[in-house]
């Protein structure tokens, strides 16, 4: 059975804990040569691109690749994840949207804050305010027990509308 999800659904069963815990277990398995991730290609013609990354686990159970085009007008949401059985080859599920590759790279920086940052830092800085930015302090708040968070965008208005919306989410004293 094909399992497919929305990026809603990725919103709703998918928490950023969740998904710091499962990048830091496939990096761990990475760095053992159990996790592969070959370099990301590329298929493009005069007007764009479409952008292929790809990986997998057979102890895990899964391979996969995620597609995502880099066209004038591309939209965030024209993205793919697919997921195949290691074992058989069975298609096993297809994610559509961009939240699942924006928790990727938020959990990404958890894990870097993890292993990284000193285990009292309680201030986290942020440079921009979109999507990512959002991303990387979800999975910052995962990993450190933050009490402020500064952030910096070109745009005032950008600045202010991301800092109470995080600050609502987030829940620490001053954050954004």
């Amino acid at each position: 059975m094909v399992t497919v999800l929305s990026n809603s659904d990725v919103h709703r069963l998918v928490s950023m804990r969740e998904a710091v815990e499962a990048v830091e277990k496939a990096l761990l398995r990475r760095g053992v040569g159990e996790f592969v991730t070959p370099p990301r290609h590329y298929v493009a013609n005069r007007k764009g691109a479409l952008t292929f990354t790809i990986g997998g686990d057979a102890a895990e159970g899964a391979f996969g690749f995620r597609v995502y085009g880099m066209f004038p007008g591309s939209r965030e949401d024209d993205q793919l994840v697919v997921v195949y059985d290691a074992a058989t080859g069975e298609l096993r599920g297809i994610v559509q949207g961009e939240r699942i590759g924006a928790m990727r790279t938020g959990a990404l920086g958890g894990v870097a804050i993890r292993h990284a940052a000193r285990e009292d830092a309680k201030i986290l800085g942020i440079i921009g305010s979109g999507r990512q930015a959002r991303t990387q302090l979800e999975g910052a708040a995962v990993v450190r027990d933050l009490t402020e968070v500064r952030v910096y965008s070109r745009s005032a208005k950008k600045r202010e509308a991301f800092a109470s919306e995080m600050s609502g989410r987030q829940g620490c004293a001053s954050c954004p």
